[in-house]
């Protein structure tokens, strides 16, 4: 007897407000089995569905019109879940949304596998969404100008007061994921890196922290001709004012270059997008 077929296997990190979308599609009969667990700033819950069609139907759920769902993977406010049920041959897609967390980005582990009924399946399932390993930005996320067609952007944003714009660009390989840093403007980039393809792992250093009241960061950082680059993002300036009163971790992010022997020039972002936080499942835990 050929054991379930893993369909979604990821460890996902979802900003806030935002979903993470995985479309797959049955040859024939199957049961499906979901466990979502949550890992990370999922205390207040968040929101699941698996909607009959395909990621476009996801468009129906935010307008709040009526879409197709199977009730049994519903799950509003939930912290974590487990359901199994046999399901017809169609086209499905795994809606996982960060609906109650207002402030953190947070952290998902999701299994999904299915056991075709009546033998092996007439057509492999597929998840076109998105790499069963890799994070990607939601369906209808902003691309970063500096990005190709062929890359998802990871992070970016504009350097406030100047313009130019600071990039992330993820390109999925069979060999692993790789990232591109890039900063300038459209047509005229001012700096690329790494300049030869290369793994996430083995170009830049990837390090997250937390402290009290809110404040976290997530950093990734690479070194070229002895200048340190660091992108940060994440929330700070959370605690007591002094006065009794509590002030909310705000959300930051920003560049910051370091020449050698000298003090590290900070560059504000602004009109941000992605989530440096999400390329941890790149970086392999020391």
């Amino acid at each position: 007897m050929a054991a379930p077929q893993p369909i979604v296997e990821e460890e996902l990190a979802i900003p806030s407000g935002q979903v993470q979308l995985r479309s797959f599609v049955l040859g024939q009969s199957a049961n499906v089995s979901l466990s979502i667990d949550g890992r990370k700033h999922t205390d207040k819950g968040f929101t699941v569905y698996l909607i009959r069609g395909d990621v476009s139907e996801w468009e129906k759920v935010k307008a709040h019109k009526h879409f197709d769902h199977i009730v049994g993977f519903q799950g509003l406010k939930t912290k974590a879940m487990t359901h199994s049920e046999p399901l017809p041959e169609g086209r499905y897609t795994l809606a996982v949304a960060n609906t109650e967390n207002l402030m953190n980005t947070m952290v998902v582990a999701i299994h999904l596998t299915i056991d075709p009924i009546g033998g092996p399946p007439k057509a492999a399932a597929s998840s076109p969404s998105a790499s069963p390993t890799v994070p990607l930005q939601p369906r209808g996320a902003v691309q970063s100008p500096l990005c190709n067609a062929s890359e998802t952007t990871a992070f970016g944003c504009t350097v406030k007061g100047s313009g130019k714009m600071v990039a992330l660009c993820l390109t999925t390989r069979p060999v692993g994921a790789s990232l591109t840093y890039r900063f300038g403007k459209v047509g005229t980039i001012e700096l690329e890196y790494p300049d030869t393809t290369t793994t996430a792992a083995t170009a830049f250093e990837f390090e997250e922290g937390s402290g009290n009241h809110g404040n976290e960061s997530a950093d990734l950082s690479f070194s070229r001709k002895g200048f340190l680059y660091t992108l940060s993002q994440g929330s700070q300036g959370g605690g007591p004012d002094g006065q009794g009163n509590f002030i909310e971790a705000r959300p930051f992010a920003e560049v910051s270059v370091k020449p050698p022997k000298e003090k590290a020039l900070r560059l504000e972002c602004e009109k941000t997008v992605g989530d440096i936080s999400a390329l941890a499942a790149l970086f392999p835990k020391k």
